[in-house]
C-alpha cells in the first residue's frame, strides 16, 4: 500500500506479562504449552496494543491489513478479544476477535456489528444478528504458522466461548482472501462457494458494499470445475493448487469452515483492507461436524466440555 504507516514497536514484554497476571480470572482453558483467554480492551491495555501490533504484522505480510502503525478500529473498544497465549515463550501466539450478536442487537442495533460496514444488511437480518457470534481479525503470528496446535487451540476456544453467550445459536462473519490471489482463481472460489455453499434466502437480507467483478476471460468456471465434486472443498482447494502449480491455496479459514457446513450469504471486496474479498458466512451450531467438536473438546475440562457439548448438541457429552 502507497500509504502504509510504520508498525509500531513492539510493546515491551514485562508490560505484556503484568497484564497477563492481572487477567487470569478471563482465561477460558490452558492445554499444554498455551492458554486462552476472553477478554476485553480495558482490561489489559498493552496487552490489546501488543495484539493490535500483531494484527497489522500479520495481516500485511500476507497482502491485507490496514496500512496503518496499528490495526484496530473503534469496535475493538466492545467487542471481545480471544488471545493465543504461549506461556513458555511468553508472547501472544494468535487471536480472534468477538462480536456477541445479543448484546450487540440489544445494545447497539445491527450498525453495532462490524460487519454492517462491510456489506448493506436489510432489517429482516436483526433476529438472525441477535442469536449470533460475530468472528473476525482472526490470526496466528507467523513464527507459529507452521505449527498445528496454534490453530486447534483458537477454534477449540470459539466452540468453549458459547458458554458465555449461550444465547447465540450461528458463528458468523468475514474470512478474507488476500488480493495477492490471482484474478481467475478468486473468480472460481467465489463461483464454486456461490454455487454450492450459498445461504439460502440470503439475497433478501445481504447485499455487498464493493462487490466482486469477475475475471471475463474465465468464461465457463463449471467447465474448469467440471472434475471438481459437488460440495467438497477439499477438493476445490486441490484443483486450485493444480492449476496454479501448487503455489495457490484456498485460505486455510475457509477450508476449515466450509469443512464445518459453514454457508456463505455474500461477497465483497475491502478497500480499507488492501482490497481482500471477504466472504460473509453464516455457521449454524447445530451443523457443526460432531467429529471435529470432539477432537476440538479434548483440551477442555469435563464440566467445560459438557456445557459445549449441550449448547451444540442438546444431550451431555458421552464418549
Amino acid at each position: 500500500m502507497s500509504f502504509e504507516q510504520p508498525i509500531m514497536p513492539p510493546v515491551p514484554a514485562e508490560l505484556i506479562r503484568d497484564d497477563i497476571a492481572r487477567v487470569k480470572d478471563c482465561m477460558l482453558f490452558s492445554s499444554g504449552d498455551y492458554q486462552v483467554y476472553l477478554l476485553r480492551v480495558a482490561q489489559a491495555p498493552s496487552l490489546m496494543q501488543e495484539l493490535f501490533r500483531l494484527r497489522e504484522v500479520t495481516f500485511r505480510a500476507v497482502g491485507e491489513g490496514t496500512g496503518l502503525s496499528l490495526d484496530t478500529d473503534p469496535y475493538d473498544e466492545y467487542y471481545w478479544q480471544m488471545i493465543l497465549w504461549n506461556v513458555p515463550n511468553g508472547e501472544i501466539t494468535g487471536a480472534y476477535r468477538l462480536g456477541f450478536g445479543p448484546e450487540i442487537m440489544r445494545e447497539k442495533g445491527i450498525e453495532g456489528f462490524y460487519t454492517s460496514t462491510l456489506f448493506y444488511y436489510s432489517p429482516e437480518i436483526a433476529p438472525l444478528l441477535s442469536k449470533s457470534i460475530e468472528l473476525g481479525r482472526s490470526f496466528i503470528v507467523p513464527k507459529y504458522q507452521r505449527e498445528v496446535m496454534g490453530l486447534k487451540m483458537l477454534l477449540a476456544g470459539l466452540a468453549m466461548c458459547t458458554v458465555k453467550c449461550p444465547e447465540a445459536s450461528y458463528f458468523m462473519g468475514p474470512v478474507s482472501m488476500s488480493a495477492d490471489m490471482p484474478w481467475p482463481y478468486q473468480t472460481l472460489a467465489v463461483h464454486y462457494l456461490m454455487r454450492d455453499f450459498s445461504l439460502p434466502g440470503a439475497d433478501k437480507l445481504v447485499t455487498n458494499t464493493h462487490p466482486f467483478v469477475p475475471d471475463p476471460s474465465i468464461e465457463n468456471p463449471d467447465e474448469i470445475l467440471a472434475d471438481v465434486p459437488r460440495g467438497d472443498i477439499d477438493a476445490f482447494d486441490h484443483r486450485l493448487a493444480a492449476l496454479s502449480d501448487g503455489k495457490y491455496r484456498l485460505p486455510v479459514l475457509f477450508r476449515k469452515y466450509f469443512s464445518c457446513s459453514a454457508r456463505v450469504a455474500c461477497f465483497n471486496v475491502d478497500p480499507l483492507f488492501s482490497n481482500s474479498l471477504d466472504a460473509l458466512i453464516f455457521l449454524r451450531h447445530t451443523e457443526y461436524p460432531e467429529n471435529t467438536l470432539r477432537s476440538l473438546m479434548r483440551c477442555a475440562t469435563p464440566e467445560l466440555r459438557d456445557a459445549v457439548w449441550k449448547h451444540f448438541r442438546g444431550v451431555p457429552y458421552t464418549d
